[in-house]
């Protein structure tokens, strides 16, 4: 099949870049012919684009809607894949903005981190989420908001669940001696360290997360014992200036751990290279992350590595912990957020500190939820969630759409 993905650049260190590469590759090492329009590249910085991938790139916040139109004509898709935020792609279920809407089959990822009162999708997105021809979900949650929405027979009967996937082959387990050697390589061979890998953004719950932070680290039996590293720019425009936050919380230095190119680098793309982020994990003791989550990939890296894993009991988070795969703690109120007023709960100070707690002060209960979280990570390597994507498409009867006229284009 022809297929052109579209998400954030194949070259940009984002989640939605790396699951972009990820399935593109393994789709084009299947035997498909691959284009990718990648957003957000960044002018200078180099790029090598992966065998048998067609690419284009756009720098602006189009989100694709100033090239898809060119692209189709010139490249011919019978599957537009999508992978991003419904509301950056609703253009596409519009003819007026996309001409070329019926040269092709539109596959959407679609993510789903909260829903409005009463369940589903938000209003705003509902009409484009019914244009979709190929749904695709990434969690069961997403699935579930998304049939509280669509009546369609069609889109119901296509609506399938495929998670994404983790590199097994990088993230891992360190063995103990090369762990213990990063660990006094960097100081912190005595303490305990809690990772947070997320992006900054105002969603993430990090002003709750540091509090619970000064909370716990002041406790008599954690005191200049443990660590937290969140790893992520400071100064990030879509989030939470935490130098300040740390100085109004009289947040300790000892306390705290960070990569300075990171956290003071020039930009929030200026990340760590994968193999140094595998490391990182590997020196960690736990993970925390208490957001709500479209899916989360930091989670199943923190899993693959065998850390027990704190989240947030909600939406995907709420879904990959299950089972006991991780430490989940409840939200006590709801907030809304965003322009489409999605609820998201807000966790007390006190259940975070003592989820906190639970992970730290009783190794046999770290063991079983790093088990349980590595045993079911690991089955869903990139190899396996591309053969899922795979066989999706094979089983969809898809039709090559093409006008043989093209007077809508002109």
């Amino acid at each position: 099949m022809r297929i052109l993905c579209m998400s954030d650049s194949l070259f940009i260190p984002t989640g939605l870049g790396r699951v972009g590469k990820e399935i593109a590759v393994g789709l084009a090492k299947k035997g498909h012919e691959i284009g990718y329009i990648g957003w957000f590249h960044r002018d200078g910085v180099p790029f090598n684009v992966p065998a048998g991938i067609t690419y284009w790139h756009t720098n602006n916040n189009f989100y694709g809607q100033d090239i898809l139109d060119t692209v189709v004509m010139n490249f011919q898709p019978e599957i537009v894949l999508t992978i991003g935020d419904m509301w950056w792609l609703a253009y596409i279920a519009n003819p007026n903005l996309c001409r070329t809407r019926g040269m092709f089959q539109w596959c959407c990822y679609i993510p789903v981190d909260g829903e409005p009162i009463g369940g589903g999708l938000p209003p705003a997105i509902i009409e484009a989420v019914k244009d979709i021809d190929l749904p695709v979900a990434y969690t069961d949650y997403a699935k579930e908001a998304i049939l509280k929405s669509i009546e369609d027979p069609e889109t119901r009967l296509r609506l399938e669940t495929i998670y994404h996937g983790v590199d097994t082959d990088l993230f891992k387990p360190a063995e103990y001696s090369e762990r213990k050697k990063m660990r006094e390589q960097f100081g912190v061979d005595d303490k305990f360290i809690f990772l947070n890998v997320s992006r900054n953004q105002s969603r993430k719950n990090i002003p709750e997360l540091l509090r619970a932070w000064k909370k716990f680290s002041e406790l008599p039996e954690t005191r200049g014992k443990v660590v937290l590293w969140p790893h992520m720019h400071f100064n990030d425009p879509m989030g939470w200036q935490i130098d300040n936050l740390m100085k109004v919380l009289d947040l300790k230095n000892q306390s705290i751990l960070f990569y300075e190119q990171i956290a003071h680098g020039p930009s929030e793309l200026s990340l760590l290279s994968d193999a140094d982020l595998a490391k990182l994990y590997q020196i960690a003791d736990a993970f925390v992350l208490i957001s709500g989550e479209g899916f989360g990939l930091p989670i199943f890296e923190a899993m693959a590595t065998k850390l027990p894993c704190v989240l947030l009991d909600y939406a995907a988070a709420s879904e990959l912990g299950a089972d006991k795969r991780a430490e989940l703690v409840s939200g006590d109120a709801a907030t809304w957020t965003g322009l489409h007023l999605t609820q998201r709960p807000l966790p007390s100070i006190d259940a975070i500190c003592d989820s906190l707690k639970r992970v730290y002060m009783d190794p046999a209960y770290r063991r079983e939820i790093a088990q349980r979280g590595y045993d079911f990570a690991v089955k869903f390597t990139w190899q396996s969630v591309v053969n899922d994507w795979h066989n999706y498409f094979i089983r969809q009867e898809i039709p090559f759409i093409k006008e043989k006229e093209l007077e809508v284009i002109a």
